[in-house]
């Protein structure tokens, strides 16, 4: 989740398969105050409802289907200026 998601912004986050990372997580997550997790809920709502959208999701599928297609007959990217759809394209930074 850490290509979409920023810690200390939207939760808290941990290492995947690191189980001590996680327990820190987690004992961090039990000692935050109401009035933060109302502000990590407040910004994964508008992550999704800005960036994680139908339009969004197909137009970062697209751009991955359309990559070989591409390559071989030289046409130009569908362009879509979604922020989140811009972290997953291979290459984006």
């Amino acid at each position: 989740m850490s290509d979409v998601l920023v810690d200390g912004e939207h939760g808290i986050l941990f290492a995947p398969g690191d189980v001590h990372d996680c327990r820190l997580a987690l004992t961090r997550a039990a000692l935050l105050d109401n009035a933060t997790l109302q502000q990590y809920g407040a910004a994964c709502h508008a992550l999704v409802a800005d960036h994680l959208t139908h339009t969004c999701e197909a137009a970062a599928y697209r751009a991955i289907f359309e990559q070989p297609y591409e390559a071989t007959t030289r046409k130009r990217a569908v362009r879509h200026d979604c922020l989140l759809c811009a972290w997953r394209r291979p290459g984006a930074t």
